[in-house]
């Protein structure tokens, strides 16, 4: 099988694991099948399974993308592609493809380095626990140490990475009437 050089070290692409599989008379009538464990407007995680002939499962990998990898220009549209690639570079190197030099494949290894890049991806998700506290504080108007609640979820934004969901509730409760009403009492005292 061809190999990519990264860094010094001999990496399989996944198509070359692909090619190698469906061409091998080992494994012949055998088959690939990649299923969502999850997805949403913001990461896809995928499953890919390798099954013989008799339908009897022989390896299994998993693989994400986050459609928000601001590394990734490909991302952005195909998040989901990427993570079922991944993934079935994953199955494979598991089923023992391509895993002469590295268990890892080329696609992985770049995903890795691309990653490790990025400031972003560098911080830790917010927690649904963390995530209900900050929707509490807006609710009872409690900017804590900022001076207001506009700058609290700034700053949560600055420390967190979220699900889309998450921000977009945020800043609808730091929108909410109510809530504003409380504010501009707040600020008035």
């Amino acid at each position: 099988m061809k190999t990519i050089n990264i860094k010094g070290k001999e990496y399989v692409p996944v198509h070359e694991r692909v090619i190698y599989f469906r061409g091998s008379d080992q494994y012949k009538n055998w088959s690939i099948i990649t299923e969502i464990v999850n997805m949403d407007s913001e990461i896809a995680t995928i499953k890919a399974t390798i099954l013989n002939e008799e339908g009897v499962v022989k390896a299994t990998g998993h693989a994400f993308e986050l459609q928000t990898d601001t590394h990734s220009f490909v991302n952005k549209t195909s998040y989901l592609e990427n993570a079922e690639t991944s993934a079935v570079g994953r199955a494979l190197g598991l089923l023992g493809i391509g895993i002469e030099n590295s268990f890892a494949s080329a696609d992985e290894i770049k995903n890795a380095q691309k990653q490790q890049n990025n400031p972003e991806l560098q911080k830790p998700w917010l927690s649904k626990t963390q995530f209900n506290k900050a929707i509490d504080r807006i609710r009872g108007n409690d900017p804590g140490e900022f001076e207001s609640l506009e700058e609290f979820v700034k700053n949560i934004e600055e420390q967190f990475r979220m699900k889309k969901a998450y921000r977009e509730q945020l800043k609808d409760e730091i929108n909410d009437p109510f809530n504003k009403a409380l504010q501009n009492a707040r600020n008035k005292m």
